[in-house]
């Protein structure tokens, strides 16, 4: 029972990490994007976007270059938040 237990939470984890990680990428139509604000001057985020506006049905090539970026991001993150669940066990061997 509790190995049930362990195994579904670790689903659960897993998959919140991966949808987090994804959706933080800064990449248009993805939240990351918007984030970008917070970290420039106010005009140059109004001018990004005014951009994203703009970029209207062509954000779908945002999401293929976040799917193609994200397989190379996601494993050190997840080794990270595996070493900060875990700390003193060894990954990826």
């Amino acid at each position: 029972m509790a190995g049930g237990f362990a195994t579904f939470f670790s689903i659960l984890f897993s998959l919140n990490l991966i949808l987090a990680t994804f959706n933080l990428l800064p990449f248009p139509p993805l939240d990351g994007f918007g984030a970008i604000n917070v970290l420039v001057p106010e005009s140059a985020a109004q001018k990004l976007m005014d951009w994203r506006d703009q970029m209207g049905p062509y954000q779908m090539i945002g999401l293929l270059i976040a799917w193609k970026v994200f397989d190379s991001l996601f494993s050190p993150i997840f080794l990270v938040a595996l070493h900060i669940l875990y700390p003193g066990e060894v990954f990826g061997r």
